[in-house]
């Protein structure tokens, strides 16, 4: 009897080729400050042309496990990930990585985003081409200030002010580069390197930074067909991470 499911081949024996993959998109995005870091990401869910949901928290909180949690005595540290790529691949991968980081915590041991992005960059590259789909972006501060990674299934880590991951980070990059930009003309400040964009950042202040990455994620979600929903603004502190 053939299957009435339009998700099932009728044929039982048929199977999809090795190379059979779908098409993702998403667009995540941080911007790095001196004691914080603003993430900002979308909500849509895409396979192909097919939109899955428009209401998906690209979030994994490493630890606190949900924002503005003040039950945990002593915290020196905040951590969280981003999805982007499969959204299995991500959560498994940083919902493992979160748990090694609560076992950290109640051991005693010292944590941040570079030790957590370094564990997730570890496991990841054990499984280099082995068909993972994952682009996360790692925002923590602790008292030494904050610190911002971005790494991928290939098992790349790098540090960085602007991250963006995503089919809709190019637009979102242009979008703040621009802004930075003109906001450090009306300052008289030239972008040559990373030290302008810090200079530029702290003088304009978290609010304001918070503007130009909602306005960057309007934009990527507005040009990007494989992003959209809801954006979502988060803050993540010493003290903990808060949704804007």
């Amino acid at each position: 009897q053939k299957s009435s499911s339009v998700f099932l081949p009728n044929d039982a024996s048929t199977s999809f080729p090795n190379n059979f993959e779908y098409k993702r998109g998403t667009t995540t995005l941080a911007i790095r400050m001196k004691d914080c870091v603003i993430v900002c990401v979308d909500s849509r869910a895409s396979m192909g042309s097919y939109i899955a949901s428009n209401n998906v928290i690209k979030v994994i909180p490493c630890f606190p496990q949900t924002p503005g949690d003040k039950s945990y005595e002593n915290v020196q540290s905040t951590v969280i990930g981003t999805m982007a790529g499969g959204a299995a691949d991500c959560a498994f991968w940083e919902r493992l990585v979160a748990s090694e980081v609560l076992y950290d915590f109640y051991s005693g041991e010292k944590f941040n985003a570079k030790t957590v992005s370094k564990k997730l960059c570890d496991y990841l590259r054990q499984y280099r081409g082995k068909g993972l789909s994952v682009g996360s972006l790692i925002a923590g501060a602790d008292e030494h200030g904050a610190d911002l990674y971005m790494v991928d299934n290939d098992g790349s880590r790098v540090n960085g002010i602007v991250h963006s991951v995503g089919s809709g980070s190019t637009y979102a990059y242009g979008i703040v580069d621009s802004s930075l930009h003109i906001e450090g003309r009306k300052l008289g400040i030239d972008i040559n390197n990373d030290n302008d964009y810090e200079k530029i950042l702290e003088i304009l202040g978290k609010e304001k930074v918070l503007q130009i990455a909602r306005k960057a994620l309007y934009y990527a979600t507005h040009r990007d067909g494989a992003s959209g929903g809801f954006i979502r603004l988060i803050c993540v502190e010493k003290s903990g991470w808060n949704i804007v």
